[in-house]
């Protein structure tokens, strides 16, 4: 499409990773003449790319979606059986599965059968010639007729594709009728490791498609490299005796309590003081999770005998319901930008991963794991990146992904049951509970997964950590019989401090931090 306007001011990267990197914005605006001519109710996808001498090529995929009606035939139906939905694959050698024109009953009506890669016809990559015929006693059954025999399709072609890539296939089935046509999409994510040189944001905003015809492209981009070499820098220069929080007009703790008689949510000054519910509803609030600004908290309440995930400021005021679902929702936390909440659902008989805009728009559903549970997501600090939990019950371990699903890497290996995993701010390190036995605590570690390091040793159960957004502190829950207290770690010095100190069960605790 040509090469963007760089080097301009991102007040967004600046304030994320300071005003060394203010000048990574870029902007690009498409427009939709006769040699491009996208049209209305169509998809595709946009490769960014971004450069540097230091590091080489990088590139991010953005989907967009135009608004509008598609001109197909729907009674034109394309069954995919191979690449399978939501499945890794090593490489893509295989596509096949079965079309049928249901408005001819003679025979399966296609004309022809059409395969594109990472966009539609016209757009993506064409696949080569596709083999379609082939016997397919099943559809028969299904259809129940007989002339939809050979209505199979197949192609067998090796595809070259980068390990960790996410890809889309476009798979269009033509009638012999009157050429009109359908297609269907399967994702497809091939396993591996996609080495990341670069951190890229991109918006996409498609509302002068029918206003111009433009489609306009923003964001910023960064070197890994130079990112770690500033953040190394920064934290030599810190000075790491101070712990007075110098800087932060705010500092809570945010957590649920049973201490009303009702699981509600409370807040809490980081010395123990100003306690204050934030919730009152009749059914429970739980997990609570703090907006990286620290104005907005995210959490789960019981609505009607369904979890369903709630947002509301940071003094309890203007409490909205942002999902709607007829399943579990739970355990919110944040994108880095604020733009998308990560949670967990139990769909399917287990619990999955989704994310959905924090306008509560734009559901998607991120894990499809039928043998064991992904949950407790944790939004990493300058990614769009998702740190969680996935195991079978007793062999839980930590993994990380994108955002999108994609990208899956186990970070340990499956010596010990990790669980509950929490990114510190700098995102060099991750806390979680390890379990010995039945009794858990808290430990942190680098972000690769090494130096596994012990902060606690409970006879009981030590949980649900969390990093201050100082890094300067861990909170979690610390179990005695039937009591749970909040404490505090001073990650300095090791001091741990009692924040509730109470006969009820307080829990599930995060920071909140205002400048």
């Amino acid at each position: 499409l040509g090469e963007t306007t760089s080097n301009l001011e991102s007040t967004e990267a600046s304030l994320l990773y300071g005003g060394d990197f203010i000048n990574t914005g870029f902007e690009f605006t498409i427009k939709n003449d006769s040699n491009l001519n996208l049209l209305p109710g169509s998809a595709h996808y946009i490769y960014i790319y971004f450069y540097t001498k230091e590091s080489g090529w990088d590139y991010t995929r953005e989907e967009i979606n135009l608004s509008g009606e598609e001109n197909c035939e729907k009674r034109i139906i394309i069954s995919i059986d191979k690449p399978e939905e939501n499945t890794l694959i090593t490489d893509l050698q295989l596509i096949n599965g079965y079309a049928v024109d249901l408005r001819n009953n003679e025979n399966p009506g296609i004309k022809e059968m059409e395969i594109y890669l990472d966009g539609p016809k016209g757009y993506g990559k064409p696949l080569g010639a596709v083999q379609y015929g082939m016997p397919r006693k099943d559809v028969v059954d299904f259809l129940e007729n007989q002339n939809y025999l050979n209505s199979g399709y197949q192609l067998d072609e090796s595809i070259d594709l980068e390990p960790g890539s996410t890809h889309t296939l476009f798979i269009y089935a033509v009638s012999s009728k009157d050429n009109s046509f359908n297609y269907e999409i399967r994702e497809i994510f091939l396993s591996g490791v996609k080495e990341e040189k670069a951190i890229i944001n991109a918006q996409i905003n498609t509302q002068g498609f029918h206003q111009d015809n433009t489609i306009k492209i923003t964001g910023w981009a960064i070197d890994k490299n130079s990112l770690e070499e500033n953040l190394k820098e920064e934290q030599k220069n810190e000075d790491v005796t101070s712990g007075s929080g110098e800087g932060y007009s705010v500092r809570k703790l945010i957590f649920n309590s049973n201490r009303d008689g009702n699981e509600n949510i409370f807040s809490i000054n980081i010395d123990g003081t100003g306690l204050t519910r934030l919730t009152d509803s009749s059914g429970s609030d739980m997990y609570p999770e703090v907006s990286p600004d620290g104005n907005k908290i995210a959490y789960t309440s019981d609505i009607g005998g369904v979890w369903q995930i709630m947002i509301m400021d940071w003094d309890g005021k203007n409490k909205r319901q942002l999902t709607r679902n007829n399943f579990r929702s739970a355990y919110p936390s944040w994108s880095y930008d604020s733009k998308y909440i990560y949670f967990e659902a139990y769909n399917d008989g287990d619990w999955e991963l989704y994310r959905i805009k924090s306008d509560g728009t734009e559901q998607k559903r991120l894990t499809f794991n039928p043998d064991s549970h992904d949950w407790h997501p944790n939004g990493h600090p300058g990614e769009y990146k998702i740190v969680y939990e996935s195991g079978a019950t007793g062999h839980e371990n930590i993994y990380v992904m994108n955002h999108d699903g994609s990208g899956k890497i186990k970070l340990c290996g499956d010596d010990y049951r990790r669980r509950v995993p929490d990114v510190s701010s700098d995102g060099t390190r991750i806390t979680y509970m390890r379990y010995t036995g039945k009794n858990c605590d808290i430990w942190i570690m680098n972000s690769n997964g090494r130096n596994e390091t012990r902060l606690t040793d409970n006879s009981d159960e030590d949980g649900h950590p969390a990093f201050s957004p100082d890094d300067k502190y861990i909170v979690y829950e610390e179990r005695k019989s039937s009591r749970e207290n909040i404490i505090l770690i001073d990650l300095a010095t090791g001091k741990k401090t009692n924040i509730t100190n109470s006969p009820y069960i307080d829990k599930d605790a995060d920071f909140l931090y205002q400048q």
